[in-house]
């Protein structure tokens, strides 16, 4: 049985969101949109602490499979995937793109929020950039975080609240503006935004076409943004341990990653924030024990930090349930 069901208005947030990526499969990327995003995707799970070892041999649950290409890469890596998505035009492209890649999946189609999946039957469960698109984010955590083993590990990537509300190519408040003036249509919020927001080609880098790129900015129905406090909920109303994330909740973490220059600022905001840390009394700060923690004044300075940073609109976060 599920573990939760859905309200008429999570209900018809639901069916407004698969309408927009049944019209508009998601991501469906081409060849070199596959190649980048896989590369940017190992880049994460090193980041949070994840090889390829530890995939291998490994059930895997990718939540929110989409047109299937995560689902690819993880059973490339030795995995056996099970995949889940809400939309039958994605699956069906997930399951062309699972036969051409030559790996065994198996697909199924449902919400993440009321599918009845099995509890504690995957050694991994990984949910990119599918969780703010569901009717309720939280319970959908909730339900998907019932299938990790004990010793067992949960992968999530969201939108970050702090990190989009200004500096990012698409912030939230020109989402929120298009969606003010064009209301809930999602054709007439597409238009308009590629009248005032678009700039052609930005697709490309993504591996995109234009209007599945505009659509998924733009005509989805719900796109929550979350803070790094509500994901430590999610996870310990979950029952489960938070491991790492990246970017980094620590401030300690993420001011080393600053200073060492593995992060270039990209702007004269991001250049003044770097030479704020440089300052004795920040100094202080990152050598402090709390800096080292998750804790709220952590969470505060990295968040802050997320308005002089480029990469700071998607929150991915490693979790693990205890044995």
């Amino acid at each position: 049985m599920p573990l939760f069901t859905l309200s008429p208005a999570e209900q018809a947030i639901q069916d407004k969101v698969a309408k927009t990526y049944s019209a508009f499969p998601f991501p469906k990327r081409t060849a070199r949109g596959i190649f980048q995003r896989n590369q940017e995707f190992f880049t994460k799970l090193e980041r949070v602490g994840v090889t390829p070892a530890d995939i291998r041999g490994k059930r895997v649950l990718d939540a929110g499979c989409g047109t299937g290409e995560l689902a690819c890469l993880w059973a490339s890596l030795g995995a056996e995937v099970t995949a889940i998505d809400i939309v039958k035009p994605s699956l069906e492209i997930a399951q062309r793109t699972a036969r051409a890649a030559g790996v065994d999946i198996t697909f199924h189609q449902g919400s993440l929020l009321e599918y009845p999946l099995p509890e504690q039957a995957f050694d991994i469960v990984s949910s990119h950039m599918v969780l703010h698109h569901t009717a309720d984010p939280a319970r959908s955590f909730a339900n998907i975080a019932r299938c990790v083993k004990p010793g067992g590990l949960i992968f999530i990537c969201v939108f970050g609240l702090w990190g989009r509300l200004i500096l990012c190519r698409h912030p939230l408040w020109k989402i929120w503006l298009v969606h003010r003036l064009a209301g809930p249509d999602s054709t007439r919020r597409v238009r308009l935004a590629e009248r005032w927001c678009y700039h052609p080609g930005e697709e490309a880098a993504h591996g995109l076409e234009q209007e599945q790129y505009l659509y998924d900015l733009y005509g989805v129905a719900q796109v929550k943004h979350h803070t790094y406090g509500e994901m430590l909920r999610w996870f310990r109303d979950s029952g489960i341990a938070y491991v790492s994330s990246w970017p980094p909740m620590e401030f300690r973490r993420e001011y080393d990653t600053i200073m060492d220059g593995s992060h270039a600022a990209r702007s004269p905001l991001g250049r003044l924030g770097r030479w704020g840390l440089q300052q004795p009394p920040v100094q202080a700060m990152a050598r402090a024990q709390w800096a080292n923690r998750p804790g709220r004044m952590s969470r505060a300075l990295t968040q802050a930090l997320a308005f002089v940073k480029s990469d700071s609109y998607m929150f991915n976060v490693l979790g693990r349930r205890p044995q």
